[in-house]
């Protein structure tokens, strides 16, 4: 099979080729670079290779246009095996592998996935959750490192598919115990009062704790952040 050559903006949208089909031949995709004369992140697969431009594009493209990588799935141009094979490598390269693009590109779901990704995704889109927090201990059983202000997220449902870009906005280490009726409110969740959030996250992390060999307290360490949305992937279900 004939490797895909894509070329995406720095928000991940598609350049489309005369609204036909949106890869190229990999010498076409060069020639479109040099000629736009801007950085690129290459990354790419057995399938397909991704040119992501690194500078707004100067000038007017010939015959082609930018569209959202995401909302291929509605282009008629694209016959369905296209549709499937950019989104299947697009998934495999950056969701999945986690490449490091200019800096790590974290991808997750709430609630490690199931209908509570989906639940807390939707308070997300809706712009009633801001907030969110996690056992230190979790961060210290995987290796993984503390999220830093300014950092952005890809958030994702319970199929793997982007929700919504965020930015850490507000990153503390706080006991369970010491957690403000404030931040709670900003988790969005159940009628947004302290003692709804106090019961649902020590349900959460009761059951949870096991897994990584630890017991819940009331002074257990926790990371607690606050976020914005960059960008939605998803349209809000609110009537």
């Amino acid at each position: 099979m004939e490797k895909m050559h894509l070329l995406l903006n720095r928000e991940h949208k598609l350049l489309i080729k005369e609204a036909k089909q949106v890869y190229f031949e990999e010498v076409e995709a060069k020639a479109i670079i040099q000629r736009l004369q801007t950085d690129f992140v290459k990354i790419e697969n057995e399938t397909a290779t991704f040119w992501i431009l690194q500078k707004d594009v100067v000038g007017e493209v010939s015959k082609d246009q930018w569209q959202s990588l995401f909302e291929i799935s509605n282009a008629d141009f694209l016959d369905p095996a296209q549709k499937t094979k950019i989104i299947e490598a697009y998934f495999d390269i950056i969701l999945q592998q986690r490449i490091d693009l200019n800096e790590k590109f974290d991808v997750w779901a709430f609630g490690g996935g199931g209908q509570l990704a989906e639940d807390l995704l939707a308070l997300v889109l809706e712009g009633k959750k801001t907030g969110t927090c996690g056992m230190l201990w979790d961060y210290e059983f995987y290796n993984d490192p503390i999220p830093q202000v300014g950092s952005q997220q890809l958030v994702v449902d319970s199929k793997g598919r982007p929700g919504c870009l965020i930015e850490l906005t507000k990153v503390e280490i706080v006991p369970f115990n010491e957690v403000t009726p404030e931040f709670a409110r900003t988790e969005g969740e159940g009628d947004l009062s302290y003692e709804y959030w106090k019961k649902a996250h020590l349900d959460f992390f009761t059951k949870n704790a096991p897994s990584i060999n630890c017991e819940v307290t009331e002074d257990m360490p926790l990371v607690c952040e606050n976020f914005k949305v960059i960008r939605k992937y998803q349209e809000s279900h609110e009537s």
